[in-house]
């Protein structure tokens, strides 16, 4: 989880500990803090090392109580006037001179702003010297590396930054074996390329920079010397003469202080200070040791008890407790008692706080050491207030503060760790303070934003309600939100510059987005792509709507989205997911105002939910959900849609790799028949070949007779029943998809159906219609098959196009076709289809047979289409053999008629007219078409896909033309149903054309994304009562249902591999396979 570390400002400098910094560079920059520190107060620090290490470094790093490091100022005539805080000191600073003034302490309240105030240049140099041997900026025990960090040495020291303008060069004069000099920019950020192995560095920056030498044998007071120039000379001793206020030269750090520091020493037994800003108004702790509000009771500051000590406080606590906390003011579990003393039994040093019952008061409330209470003292402060000053002498700043005007009376407390981060945005500044009045303790967040609409977020920790605010004095739209505290003349704020980490703010268990400033115009709302990036998710929380805004809590078994999902006015967000047990979804506006929340659960369904924006302005979608068990790697699905769809894994932008785009690919709904054997095949399902193995598994068979096998899954449905299955795709544990879909196990039934074949080459070559026809006259049904090419089987007729599409061969105009009456044609074996014998007139044009629909006799007609000419009719009334299988060399006729080559083109109306087909050939007349159950199954083809790129235009433009035909064949016959047949992928056996495109991603992604389309457009409410999906493609066996041959490549080793002869189409027993996926839906057909 990402946290949020809160650096407050510590005195006259301030530690920054920047992304990115070693951790040798942070443990330096800590101990030059304390330094600092305690050159500056020359007071108690004994846990300050350990303190900034634990704060800076700690993967459990908690914002931590500051209070001994603020100064407030007033304008003093021509100076300024500055309180060192927690003494009731003043200090009169004017130009390079201090005084100390009286000691003045407000009785109504204490205001102790806190200022992030730059280190400024301490010293003006009169000699040769430049180098401080005091300066706190040394960082003993250390070397500059060759990239400019801090390393540790035991027997080296880094020099302070040395100011040095364009073009000087600096050098140190010592022993030799130098390490690295560096040059550093004003807040000292190493400037890359100025590390050189030298003693001398020079400033080839172009403007200001700051040289910092590794100092072999470490600083020595009397001799060592850092002067400007190229040439070591004589050793000087280094001469500070003045305080300046010019030339500020070091990094502003900002480090967190020790709670334990005192800038004040207590003189006397009473160790409870009344104006300390740590004591705690209007609350006691309670058992679990939280605070809660109370107005009859305060809870002290923080004590420190060495290991064994005991202190006692000279009130009652009531029914409230006593506790030890530790440096950072963080409980000790176990340390709370119902009692006025408390014993620190930790082993080592703890702080001791106290639930005063009736109030801290300065004249009566006293805390001691001891277990027993004796007679009352009153706090105070140091013996001599000039000798505290003193203290500072040695290494004053002088202050540029900011510090924010105030009114009335207010009362400020650092303990923000019960703050509720709402709303916070990482590119803007916000001041936070605790307001005390009589209604308990609230913050107020203010966001000064890039805008100049300034925005407050006010909470009342009392009643957990808050809300967001416009500042009236500030901007003019005046307050909106939920009013929980809004006098304007009751409000301070202070600068705290929240240091954010990346994009998400984090305390304890609260972690929320930081930032969604989305850019609605570049965002990616495209439908049926999942949104959520599982790098988003975040663990163990959950987010709740608490004053009507939206925060997040610790859980044990939730999940968050760290990242919102933009939402355009009027736009539609599903977020889906079967392994989902519940799930919360949230609307929120951009300040986290919940504008809706709902739940929802799931049992073995679909968990789905889709929330629309009607609010009129760009929102945001949040979630929070819980799985109902373990998944493999399975997270919700989020997509722009009014509808869940099959679960497919996210994937970055600009992918174009089939093993990062592939899916499982089923219609909804599957048709199995009873008694009859079934095989899907797992590459199949897929839909496309991949490049690496990928694992297919089922779960939650409904038939129990079904198998998994290597290659496929099969089984025999021994009863009627409808039920689900699983199917889920991993690359190796990854899942890539996910999809549930029905089972129909269908009982076979009799009776007749009429059937109209239409497609393309797989349709010319009707192993598959044979399969079909075969497999329903031995279930009993009567099935007459309508069309005029016949293939390589008499009896099995079609209507295809060999090397078309469903658009150019059924739905446009294709120019001119002959019908010939003939007698006598009984040839069987003349091919009209694929591979069509060939014929020619007295006039040398050539002909194809096209189909023919002939009685027993060889009475009926022939059609032709012209091969080398167009819109030529034949003459002469005899057509001669030029090449085919066919036995009769010549065919005479008696009559011609012009038709369209598109069996379905009426030529009197220019457009396509299913009953002019088959009212023309007679088919109307030899079936019922109207009263009898009719189907039309329309072949989706290879040819229909682009080869070897994807194109959405495409994919539009092919379920556009089965909408035309689907709709224009239901006008005609409202009725009768449709089928859409889906071919197989090409082989997966080895020896493809390379130049052939077969198994190009780009042409595998171009079928798999048509057959989604095809799914979603026909599996709606408008289609589903008459069009039926028939997955073809997954029962066809794609390594042993195409032809092949034994071919040697290396005539070497001798070794024969099969060799596939066509790619395209299966084999006579793959075409079969294809014909048997049609026999379940044939027979739910003729049950409705």
């Amino acid at each position: 989880m990402k946290k949020i570390l809160f650096l407050l400002s510590l005195f006259l400098t301030s530690v920054t500990f920047a992304q990115g910094l070693t951790d040798a560079q942070v443990a330096a920059k800590i101990s030059q803090a304390t330094q600092v520190i305690t050159n500056t107060y020359d007071v108690e620090l004994q846990n300050i090392d350990q303190t900034l290490e634990a704060v800076a470094t700690s993967t459990g790093a908690k914002p931590v109580n500051t209070h001994a490091e603020a100064l407030a100022d007033a304008e003093i005539q021509n100076g300024k006037l500055y309180i060192l805080k927690g003494t009731g000191l003043y200090l009169k600073v004017d130009g390079s001179t201090y005084e100390v003034v009286q000691e003045f302490v407000s009785s109504d309240a204490t205001i102790k702003p806190i200022r992030n105030i730059q280190n400024q240049k301490l010293y003006e140099q009169s000699g040769k010297n430049k180098l401080n041997p005091n300066d706190p900026r040394n960082i003993a025990n250390y070397i500059i590396d060759g990239v400019g960090g801090f390393a540790p040495n035991a027997s080296n020291d880094i020099s302070h930054p040395i100011r040095l303008e364009d073009g000087e060069t600096s050098i140190w004069s010592g022993a030799s074996n130098a390490y690295y000099s560096a040059l550093y920019d004003e807040f000292d950020n190493y400037i890359s390329g100025t590390a050189v192995n030298s003693a001398s560095v020079t400033n080839n920056t172009g403007g200001i920079a700051y040289a910092r030498h590794s100092i072999n044998g470490h600083i020595n007071a009397e001799s060592t010397q850092v002067e400007i120039g190229t040439v070591a000379t004589a050793f000087e001793v280094y001469k500070p003469v003045k305080l300046i206020q010019d030339n500020i030269d070091s990094e502003a750090y900002r480090i967190a202080s020790n709670q334990d520091s005192k800038v004040y020493s207590e003189r006397g037994k009473n160790l409870l200070n009344p104006n300390d800003d740590r004591n705690i108004y209007g609350a006691f702790l309670n058992s679990a040791l939280t605070e809660v509000a109370n107005a009859s009771y305060d809870i002290s500051h923080p004590i420190k008890l060495e290991n064994g000590q005991s202190a006692r406080v000279n009130v009652s606590i009531g029914g409230a407790y006593s506790a030890l906390f530790d440096q950072y003011d963080k409980p000790i579990s176990g340390t709370g008692v119902n009692s006025s003393t408390i014993t620190n039994n930790t082993g080592g040093v703890a702080y001791a706080r106290f639930s005063v019952n009736g109030n801290i008061d300065a004249e009566s409330t006293q805390i001691e050491i001891g277990t027993t209470s004796t007679t009352f003292e009153k706090f105070y402060y140091l013996k001599s207030l000039q000798e505290q000053a003193e203290g500072v002498n040695a290494s004053i700043t002088y202050l540029e503060s900011d510090v924010k005007k105030f009114t009335g009376e207010y009362f400020y407390d650092k303990r923000i760790k019960e703050l509720k981060l709402v709303g916070l945005d990482s590119q803007e500044t916000y001041y936070i303070s605790r307001i005390r009045n009589d209604a308990g303790q609230r913050f107020l967040v203010i966001n000064q934003s890039s805008d100049d609409t300034t925005v407050a977020r006010l909470w009342d920790e009392t009643t957990n309600n808050g809300g967001w605010y416009y500042i009236p004095e500030l901007n003019a739209s005046g307050i909106y939100g939920y009013v929980v505290f809004a006098d304007e003349d009751l409000y301070s704020y202070v600068n705290l510059n929240l240091e954010v980490n990346q994009d998400v703010v984090s305390q304890d268990y609260e972690s929320m987005l930081a930032y969604f400033n989305y850019d609605f115009l570049d965002r990616d709302n495209t439908s049926r792509i999942n949104k959520l990036n599982p790098l988003d998710i975040v663990e163990k929380t959950q987010y709740t709507s608490s004053g009507g805004h939206l925060t997040a809590t610790s859980s044990t078994d939730f999940f968050n989205t760290a990242k919102f999902f933009p939402i355009a006015d009027g736009e539609k967000i599903t977020i889906s997911d079967w392994s989902l047990q519940q799930c919360r979804v949230y609307l929120v506006d951009k300040y986290r105002k919940v504008l809706e929340n709902t739940q929802i659960t799931t049992g073995t369904s679909l968990l789905s939910y889709t929330v629309e924006n009607t609010y009129g302005e760009d929102l945001y979608v949040a979630f929070t959900y819980r799985y109902k068990e373990e998944n493999d790697l399975l997270y919700p699905q989020v997509e722009y849609s009014d509808s869940a769809s099959d679960y497919e894994a996210y994937r970055p932008d600009g992918f174009l790799r089939l093993e990062d785009k592939v899916d499982l690919i089923l219609p909804d709904k599957l048709y199995l028949t009873v008694g009859e054997k079934y095989n899907f095949y797992k590459k199949a399902m897929i839909n496309a070949n991949p490049l690496k193995d990928l694992t297919v598994t089922a779960t939650n068979a409904t038939d129990n007779t079904c198998r998994d096998y290597i290659r496929q899954f099969g089984g025999t449905p021994a009863s009627a029943g409808v039920g689900t299955m699983t199917f889920n795709l991993y690359d190796n544990k990854r899942m890539l998809s996910q999809i549930k879909r029905e089972f129909n196990k269908i009982t076979k039934t009799t009776g007749t159906i009429n059937v109209f074949p239409m497609g393309d080459s797989f349709t010319d070559i009707n192993y598959w219609v044979q399969a079909l026809k075969d497999n329903a006259t031995d279930d009993g049904v009567t099935m007459n098959l309508i069309g005029l090419k016949n293939g390589s089987y008499t009896g099995y007729n079609t209507e295809n196009q060999t090397g078309g599409t469903l658009d150019n061969s059924f739905l446009v105009d294709r120019g001119a076709a002959y019908v010939l009456a003939v007698t006598g044609f009984t040839d069987d074996g003349s091919r009209d289809g694929y591979l069509p014998d060939l014929y020619t007139d007295s006039n040398g044009y050539e002909y194809y047979i096209d189909g023919r629909k002939v009685d027993s006799n060889g009475n009926g007609v022939l059609r032709i289409r012209p091969n080398n000419h167009a819109n030529v009719p034949p003459t002469n009334s005899t057509l001669t053999q030029v090449s085919g299988i066919g036995s009769f060399s010549t065919i005479p006729y008696t009559t011609v008629d012009t038709i369209n080559r598109n069996a379905l083109w009426n030529p009197s109306t220019s457009e396509v007219d299913f009953s002019y087909y088959f009212d023309y050939y007679g088919w109307s007349t030899d079936f019922d078409l109207v009263n009898d159950t009719f189907v039309t199954i329309m072949q989706f083809s290879w040819n229909d896909i682009e080869r070897k790129k994807y194109s959405a235009e495409n994919i539009t433009e092919v379920v556009t033309a089965f909408q035309t035909a689907i709709n224009q064949f239901h006008t005609e016959y409202p009725n009768a149903y449709v089928i859409i047949g889906l071919e197989p992928p090409t082989a997966l056996v080895t020896g493809l054309d390379v130049n052939g495109g077969y198994r190009y991603v780009e042409t595998q992604w171009q079928r798999a994304e048509t057959y989604k389309a095809i799914f979603e457009t026909f599996q709606g409410d408008t289609y589903s009562s008459f069009v039926f999906i028939n997955p073809g493609y997954m029962w066809v066996d794609l390594e042993n249902g195409y032809n092949t041959e034994a071919y040697t490549p290396d005539d070497r080793t001798g070794i024969s591999v099969d060799r596939i002869t066509d790619p395209i189409h299966p084999s006579q027993i793959g075409m079969s396979q294809l014909g048997d996926s049609y026999r379940g839906l044939i027979h739910y057909i003729l049950s409705l």
